[in-house]
């Protein structure tokens, strides 16, 4: 490896160390705001509503094509 790539690699190291550091020391901190904490969760609730939802689609789904090979059985 040459000196370069050397020099450039412990840039990337350092440059990540650093922000490993960063993140591990505010993570509990409170830096998200009050309307980005409720965004959040918000988002959060969509998110299991949508997959509930989906969950629900493809029970319907089945229930209709097994509904539809009964009828062909006739």
């Amino acid at each position: 490896m040459s000196s370069i790539a050397r020099s450039k690699r412990t840039l990337v190291d350092n440059d990540l160390s650093t922000l490993n550091k960063w993140v591990t020391a505010h993570r509990d901190t409170d830096v998200v705001s009050d309307k980005d904490l409720d965004l959040a969760r918000e988002n959060e609730r969509l998110r299991r509503e949508n997959c509930i939802l989906k969950e629900e689609r493809e029970i319907l789904k089945k229930q209709r094509s097994s509904s539809r090979a009964k009828n062909h059985e006739v």
